[in-house]
């Protein structure tokens, strides 16, 4: 993290330094994606490309260690733009751990929803939470919305303190999975497709995804309203005996309340007016729509003003959402 701190703080410090000899002294908006490589690094590396082609803002993608720190470095005015999940911007706005205070976020727009099983070995003697106690789990990255998701159910499920919890990157997690480091590590259906990762893993040997009860998902979600549950079958998963219910978080672009109106009106408008050159990219921007960027953002978390007239003036506005007004974090 003290490494991340330092890298950002000179990023702002080239941009500082940017400012001073520019007679325009244009600012660069920062949007903080996840590790590279991984859907949100890509969705957000997109995003801010497409902001800097279609609009006089600019731009600047930054890699780091995923959802849940980005939210720290958006309150912490390191970033103005953030990759983060309906998981992570519960935790965040309430302050809770691993935030020391609660997180002043807006939402811009849904883009994305992770289905994120945990999965073990086919021959595995793991079937349910209760036999995971004393095994090698890794949710990714500490500072991952996949973390917080993970030990959240972990939680629900009574054995969150009883796990050998490793982290690291996606690949050193599955790495270590198929080598049998690992006993448990996260599954990814992005948008309603495997992961590259999950795919080469299923070649290798048969995998199963561990289903919680429907206490310990009832416990998850009344612990974070950001948690949803989906049945998975084998039209998605080709390998599944019978269909399953898996943990789904959605992908919610985050701006910090120093973005001003007319940059996230700009920036919203440069996505969903390229939303079919987006898609084109592959299937982590397969939901890039109006229709999906406004209906599975949450009610209970403000909206950019900004975002929001862009939506009012497309005519896919929902009432239900609170627009961030004065006053409001």
């Amino acid at each position: 993290m003290r490494r991340r701190r330092f890298l950002l703080t000179a990023a702002g410090a080239c941009g500082a330094s940017f400012y001073g000899c520019s007679p325009r002294q244009k600012r660069i908006l920062r949007w903080g994606s996840a590790s590279l490589g991984s859907s949100g690094y890509v969705i957000m590396e997109a995003f801010a490309q497409t902001v800097n082609r279609h609009t006089g803002l600019s731009n600047a993608s930054l890699a780091t260690l995923g959802a849940a720190e980005n939210l720290a470095l958006l309150e912490s005015g390191d970033l103005e733009f953030a990759h983060a999940t309906s998981v992570d911007i519960v935790v965040a706005a309430a302050g809770a751990a691993p935030y020391p205070r609660p997180v002043r976020c807006r939402q811009m727009f849904a883009y994305a929803d992770w289905r994120m099983p945990p999965i073990v070995h086919g021959d595995s003697k793991i079937t349910s939470p209760k036999d995971l106690i004393g095994k090698r789990y890794s949710p990714s990255t500490h500072g991952s919305g996949a973390a917080v998701l993970h030990h959240t159910l972990m939680q629900a499920a009574g054995v969150d303190d009883r796990i050998r919890w490793n982290y690291g990157s996606w690949t050193e997690a599955y790495d270590a999975f198929k080598m049998r480091r690992l006993d448990v590590v996260v599954g990814v259906i992005t948008n309603g497709a495997l992961s590259t990762r999950l795919i080469e893993a299923e070649a290798s040997e048969r995998i199963v995804p561990l289903e919680l009860s429907s206490a310990d998902m009832a416990r998850a979600q009344a612990a974070n309203s950001g948690i949803y549950f989906d049945t998975v079958g084998a039209d998605i998963w080709p390998s599944l005996v019978r269909p399953v219910t898996v943990p789904m978080t959605i992908g919610i672009l985050a701006a910090s309340h120093a973005v001003t109106d007319e940059e996230g009106y700009e920036a919203t408008k440069a996505v969903f007016s390229n939303a079919a050159e987006l898609q084109k990219i592959g299937l982590a921007l397969k939901n890039v729509d109006l229709d999906f960027a406004v209906r599975h953002m949450m009610s209970e978390y403000p909206v950019h003003a900004g975002a929001a007239l862009y939506f009012q003036e497309m005519g896919v506005w929902n009432s239900a959402l609170t627009i961030a007004g004065d006053g409001q974090t």
